[in-house]
């Protein structure tokens, strides 16, 4: 079966002057289709430092949409007494996004949430911090959708959705990946990320 292939990577960094801390942020997915997909994507927010994007994947038939994939992710910084932000915001898609309006539909077959956030200190004071979040639903028209949770930990979350028709054909197969990790330079003191799931 014919893949798509999607990644956003998102690289931000607060602070200056050799004492700062960095996120490393990012959202993948393959989708595996028996019908060539629509792909709409949206960068929400194309010139600020915070990153906030929207997918959506959608199998048709000569009956209308059977099956969507849709998918939202963030990241965000979060000023301290450290204010200076740096933003690397990066797109990788194969083949490229056929248009840029992409729904995020209420009410699906699965849904799946990450929220990510860290923060440090210098000084005993609030440095600088990090918010990372990511949502994905699928709707199916007639048939099922199968979840499994391939990893979970504290820097990623995979999961793969498994479409198929009433008769058991497979119609599509989604793995996301959401990963974050972050770093801080000597000076800052980093804490432990708070992670809440929905799977």
């Amino acid at each position: 079966m014919p893949t798509h292939q999607g990644n956003t990577q998102t690289d931000i960094v607060i602070g200056s002057s050799g004492e700062s801390i960095t996120l490393d942020s990012s959202i993948h997915f393959t989708a595996t289709y028996s019908d060539s997909p629509d792909f709409q994507y949206k960068d929400n927010l194309p010139s600020a430092d915070e990153e906030d994007s929207s997918y959506e994947i959608l199998i048709s038939d000569a009956s209308g949409v059977i099956a969507t994939f849709a998918a939202e992710y963030t990241a965000e910084p979060i000023t301290g007494s450290a204010t200076d932000v740096s933003t690397t915001r990066t797109n990788t898609f194969n083949p490229s996004p056929d248009g840029n309006s992409p729904s995020f539909p209420t009410g699906g077959a699965t849904f799946c949430s990450r929220v990510w956030e860290i923060s440090s200190t210098q000084g005993g004071s609030t440095f600088a911090g990090f918010k990372s979040t990511w949502r994905f639903t699928s709707t199916i028209a007639a048939g099922t959708v199968t979840r499994t949770v391939n990893t979970q930990n504290d820097d990623r979350l995979k999961v793969t959705l498994v479409y198929k028709d009433p008769t058991g054909a497979q119609i599509l197969k989604v793995a996301t990946t959401c990963d974050a990790a972050a770093q801080a330079t000597t000076g800052v003191t980093l804490g432990s990320p708070s992670v809440t799931d929905v799977t």
